[in-house]
């Protein structure tokens, strides 16, 4: 199985023609107020081509590891499912996790073995006066 997109958005629509549709692709900072319980936010974009050999149910795994190697929060666990009508499949993920500032990544696994990692990078929101 080939990993065809691992990416962090805004928002992802999937099309009646299978094409995703994604706004504020490549996000790899999100920021944050500070002293707020406001919650970094985004959509995780998982895109498989897969080989007739691969149909099937697959065990899909996504932690937020902090830069000392430290899990954050619960793993998002699933099980997705490649059918042989499909082209490829995709897994959307909605994200929302209490992150305080600082380097993090986000490693994708499937049946147990790491496939990919992406870079997170959290920062508190600067404040800004209006006049």
């Amino acid at each position: 199985m080939k990993l065809q997109a691992f990416l962090l958005c805004r928002d992802v629509q999937t099309g009646p023609d299978g094409l995703l549709n994604i706004l504020g692709v490549g996000l790899d900072t999100v920021s944050v107020k500070q002293s707020s319980k406001e919650l970094a936010r985004a959509k995780i974009i998982i895109r498989f081509h897969k080989e007739t050999i691969e149909i099937g149910k697959r065990f899909m795994v996504i932690k937020v590891v902090d830069s000392n190697g430290k899990i954050i929060g619960s793993p998002i666990e699933t099980t997705i499912v490649l059918s042989p009508k499909s082209a490829g499949s995709e897994t959307i993920v909605n994200f929302a996790s209490n992150l305080l500032p600082g380097n993090h990544k986000i490693d994708l696994f499937l049946d147990n073995k790491l496939i990919s990692s992406y870079p997170l990078k959290v920062v508190w929101r600067q404040h800004t006066k209006t006049m």
